[in-house]
This record gives structure tokens, sequence and C-alpha cells, in this order.
């Protein structure tokens, strides 16, 4: 998948209001180049909320590591700050569906990790968070659909 994104490294209480200027940032800069966008964005967790060290996936008790991506339509030349490019393609990946809002979001996650923890699996690149209805597709978050995917050996 072709993507334009804007990768952060930021304090885990300005998530919020950092993830409000990674996407307009993004979003701008596409329509900038005259590219089209596709579904479904998503964000990846370079290093996360988790401590999932016994998994080897990065862990920061006060930082965040994180990449807003938009699928794109073909290929541009970024700025510096918006990167564009193909994301790696993944042989072995565990997932999860998340019916609901994000603030309830770590449950999913957590059962998860349990599965990987359960069937001896380790994370084996960044957690993808994809997002399939979100707020541009109903005003009730009891109705968005996120994807989780590790990438797992």
């Amino acid at each position: 998948m072709l993507v334009a994104s804007v990768r952060k490294v930021f304090a885990k209480k300005g998530f919020d209001e950092n993830l409000e200027k990674m996407w307009p940032t993004v979003n701008e800069y596409i329509d900038k180049k005259g590219v089209k966008r596709t579904i479904p964005c998503l964000m990846l967790y370079h290093s996360g909320w988790w401590n999932l060290e016994q998994w080897n996936v990065m862990y920061d008790e006060q930082n965040l590591d994180v990449e807003v991506a938009e699928p794109v339509t073909k290929p541009f030349e970024g700025n510096g700050e918006v990167n564009v490019y193909e994301l790696p393609r993944v042989e072995k990946m565990a997932c999860i569906v998340h019916n609901g809002p994000f603030s309830t979001i770590s449950k999913t996650c957590d059962t998860l990790f349990e599965w990987m923890k359960q069937n001896n699996y380790l994370a084996d690149g960044p957690i993808r968070e994809i997002y399939h209805k979100g707020e541009w597709a109903t005003n009730n978050p009891d109705e968005y659909i996120t994807e989780m995917q590790i990438p797992i050996k």
C-alpha cells in the first residue's frame, strides 16, 4: 500500500494535540500535490502505550513514536515532513477488530497481546491501527470499527 505519512516522537500527555496537527499536515500536503487519498487511513506505533518488551514491542514510559498515514493513489515527492513510501508487506500478522469507541480499545489490544503470548509470537514491526469506520462516517463512537495489526514472528 502506497502511503503519505507524518511521523513524530512526542510526550504521551500530548497525544491528542499532536494528532490534531499531524493529520491536517499530511492531508493538506496530499491535496496540495493534487493526489487522491484512498481508504483506510491508519496509524503506526513505532513505540507505544504498551509495555510489551517480552514480545519485542518498543516501549517508552513518557514518549510515543507515532506515524499517521493516508493511502494514496500514486507516488509523489515528499517534503521532509511528509514522506511517501510503500508500506512494507508483512508475511504474518496478528489481527483483531475493535468495535466501539477509542476509549475502550485497550481491552481489545489486551486480548490480542494475550493471544500472542499464548501462541509464543513476538512482534516484528510497528503496531498498525487501521480505521475502517470513524468520526468521518458516524457521530456514534459505538459504531467505530478499528483493526489492530501486529507483524509477528
